[in-house]
């Protein structure tokens, strides 16, 4: 599998999800509404977005970084102070109207 839908994020309700060991390199922004997901098992991917350092911390972690790019993409501002990022990930580039990211 290389890439989930957009709609993926509809399934609210899942609590658990195993995408192990495929050619994931982005989750869809619409993951970030999946409040209920306790347990993300994404281990073999080569994710851009999230980072790995975001992945590694969680799938709180995970949901929380979906969180901000997800609000940023409906305002002019990024807020990503809280994640502790190394670098901008390639996948906030795609927000033509983002004025700020933080």
């Amino acid at each position: 599998i290389t890439s989930l839908p957009n709609e993926f994020g509809r399934l609210t309700e899942l609590r658990a999800l195993s995408m192990r060991n495929n050619k994931l390199r982005y989750l869809p922004l619409s993951m970030a509404g999946m409040t209920n997901l306790r347990r993300l098992d994404v281990e073999g991917n080569d994710f851009e977005s999230p980072p790995m350092e975001v992945v590694g911390k969680g799938v709180e972690a995970v949901l929380e970084y979906l969180q901000s790019l997800s609000l940023g993409s409906s305002s002019d501002d990024i807020d990503l102070r809280s994640q502790n990022l190394e670098a901008v990930p390639v996948h906030v580039m795609q927000f033509n109207s983002m004025r700020g990211l933080l």
